[in-house]
């Protein structure tokens, strides 16, 4: 099956409503005397849902409780999907996980703990202070490893002056009485003082973050000094910007983040003497962005064809924004601490010098029971790659997923706390799988928004709907929706475009019709609504 759902056939009305009929069709369904109200609604269809199913929200049930906490206690304060805490989690675990270690599935199989993670969320959803609560031990650690390495820099200057004070306040001495070699070696060390001391000023800050307003390349550079690795958490979506050319002529430049993804090597233009090629290079995307920046990313050739799209873990949550209450849950201190010393215990860990080969860099394993289960998901993400499956129009994204399960079964296992020499179990593999299976849906529907999809076509419908659970009005019929619906697509399309809409709506079982007479005394069609748009909240 497709991951499209097929087709619909539509019915088609006249477009005036004193023409319509009361067709055969339009008789059984009233059983023949002219109402339906009698009848019991059925379970209406969701609108614009691929055969995989719709996204759900992510399951905070599976993961460590820890996690699972904190996904809960971020958006019930903040009133965001659980998607933007938890994607945003992941992130930060894997920006402190992956310049220290790896994951190993079996021999000649190892990936990187870093991830790219995209949520998608509308103006207005508090993306930002939600990001800041999940990422804030990461921005903590940012600013401790830069003020103890100012204050070696600090401490090294020191020295460093005080020995060439020291070689300037001799020279007289030494040039007036001392022998060559003395006057040579004291040069020498005048020398070394003062090289040190330049090296000092030019030698680059370490960072766990790097600014998301960079260029690629600035971004490569920037990564060669530091370790090898880097990450970009942004609640602005910045960076996509960036990768779709916002500083290259609208052509996107993608080499360095491609790679950097699979921890490859990348070779670095030199500008100075500490930038060098990299053997490893990781980099921890976490990036909360508007819909239309996924959209222009769908568009763009480049991304898609190239597989930088394919390399995400997306979420496109349902908006909120409408349902929320005036005031959030209680803050969970608790929580949030429990989070930040989780994040701790992972920054405690030692980093291998960037020279560390890749067979030497430390990895996590996998007991036999874990191993068994990912191997079961891994064939049936096969399965769903067959060009009937669920993800035969996404190959690109769906080989990946297995080596993202893999990764997300590495983080979860850091996250539980559980230690670099303990494999990691069966209970956090089957959360791995919980989480990606999660992630399918959610991918189907980020790569169908730019698609002449059903999801696309009933958008309109979708409206429609909104607009009925809202004004709940007491007579619906084509007349009344033209007359009072004020959204853009009613007032240019007008009848023409309202019929195949209320078509649609009638097909998936949110209306029903039923027979009346206009004020003439003829037949005439009025809606009957679903039971649900009499309800607050969301329709599916």
């Amino acid at each position: 099956m497709s991951i499209e759902a097929r087709p619909r056939p539509r019915r088609s009305h006249p477009e005036e409503p004193d023409r319509w009929a009361l067709d055969k069709e339009f008789q059984a369904a009233t059983n023949g005397n002219g109402s339906s109200q009698s009848r019991p609604w059925s379970d209406p269809e969701p609108l614009g849902q691929p055969s995989v199913g719709k996204p759900g929200p992510f399951p905070i049930d599976a993961v460590p409780f820890v996690f699972g906490d904190m996904i809960a206690a971020v958006a019930g304060n903040k009133q965001v999907p659980f998607d933007l805490p938890a994607l945003m989690g992941l992130a930060a675990a894997a920006t402190l996980a992956a310049p220290r270690l790896a994951i190993e599935c079996e021999a000649g199989w190892v990936e990187p703990l870093n991830i790219y993670a995209a949520i998608a969320l509308e103006p207005g959803s508090l993306k930002s202070p939600a990001t800041t609560d999940v990422i804030e031990e990461v921005r903590r650690q940012h600013k401790l490893l830069r003020a103890n390495h100012a204050d070696r820099v600090e401490e090294d200057r020191k020295a460093h002056a005080r020995e060439l004070a020291s070689a300037r306040e001799r020279k007289p001495k030494i040039q007036k009485s001392g022998t060559d070699a003395e006057k040579a070696g004291l040069e020498v060390l005048i020398r070394d003082a003062e090289e040190k001391l330049k090296t000092l000023d030019e030698a680059p800050t370490p960072r766990i973050l790097m600014p998301s307003d960079n260029t690629v390349e600035n971004l490569t550079r920037s990564m060669s000094v530091n370790g090898e690795h880097g990450a970009i958490l942004d609640s602005e979506g910045t960076f996509f910007s960036i990768l779709l050319g916002r500083y290259t002529g609208g052509v996107p430049n993608l080499d360095s983040v491609l790679k950097a993804y699979d921890g490859d090597y990348i070779e670095v233009g030199r500008i100075n003497r500490e930038q060098r090629d990299m053997t490893r290079a990781v980099l921890t995307l976490g990036l909360a962005v508007q819909p239309m920046i996924l959209e222009d990313a769908g568009k763009s050739r480049a991304m898609v064809e190239q597989g930088l799209l394919g390399r995400f873990l997306f979420a496109l949550p349902k908006s909120m924004i409408g349902y929320r209450k005036p005031r959030g849950t209680a803050y969970d201190r608790q929580a949030l601490d429990a989070w930040a010393n989780c994040l701790k215990r992972i920054s405690a860990l030692e980093v291998p010098k960037p020279e560390t080969p890749k067979r030497e860099f430390p990895r996590l394993h996998l007991n036999d029971e874990a191993r068994d289960r990912f191997f079961d998901y891994k064939q049936k993400l096969e399965v769903m790659l067959r060009p009937d499956g669920d993800l035969g129009d996404l190959r690109g994204w769906g080989a990946k997923h297995a080596g993202r399960t893999l990764r997300i079964a590495g983080l979860l296992h850091l996250i539980t706390g559980a230690t670099t020499g303990e494999p990691v179990d069966d209970l956090t593999m089957q959360a791995a799988v919980t989480v990606a299976e999660w992630a399918v849906p959610h991918a189907v529907a980020v790569f169908g928004m730019e698609d002449e999809s059903p999801r696309a076509e009933d958008e309109n419908a979708t409206a429609l709907l909104t607009w009925i659970q809202e004004k709940k009005p007491e007579v619906l019929s084509l007349n009344e929706i033209n007359r009072k619906c004020r959204q853009a697509w009613v007032k240019k399309g007008k009848k023409a475009a309202i019929v195949p809409v209320i078509d649609r709506l009638l097909e998936a079982g949110w209306l029903r019709e039923d027979a009346t007479t206009d004020k003439a005394g003829r037949p005439a069609v009025v809606y009957l609504r679903h039971p649900k748009l009499s309800e607050d909240g969301p329709l599916w």
